[in-house]
């Protein structure tokens, strides 16, 4: 994909999220976060497939909230550690977004960094 943002530092993803009053959640190996834009995907469609997949991926959702540009950011964590691929592959399987899931595949395949993360508002715990 052209056009692809640089990578960026973990400090400066925790600076760019304060900058909109949020915090940087960061993904570790076990976790799978799904960026879910409502104006492409029902959300319905989103929670149907990790019902479809729960117990196959050992999946239990940590935390959902509003991201601030309306969508629905959901965490949910495995069992099972993840390499980017198997993330991006798993996240775009139960239909996050997938530009972001394709930037992170782009990343990956130009060996950048990549530090996955979401935006979460501070109120929201």
């Amino acid at each position: 994909m052209s056009g692809s943002p640089e990578p960026r530092t973990k400090e400066q993803l925790i600076d760019i999220a304060a900058s909109f009053g949020c915090d940087a959640i960061f993904a570790e190996p076990h976790d799978i976060m799904l960026d879910v834009d409502e104006e492409k995907t029902p959300l319905v469609d989103v929670e149907v497939e990790i019902e479809r997949y729960r117990g196959l991926l050992e999946l239990t959702e940590v935390a959902r909230w509003k991201s601030r540009n309306g969508g629905t950011h959901i965490h949910l964590r495995s069992t099972f550690p993840w390499s980017i691929l198997e993330r991006a592959a798993i996240q775009l399987l139960l239909k996050s977004d997938s530009i972001r899931e394709n930037l992170a595949i782009e990343h990956y395949v130009k060996k950048t960094d990549l530090f996955p993360c979401l935006f979460k508002p501070k109120e929201v715990k």
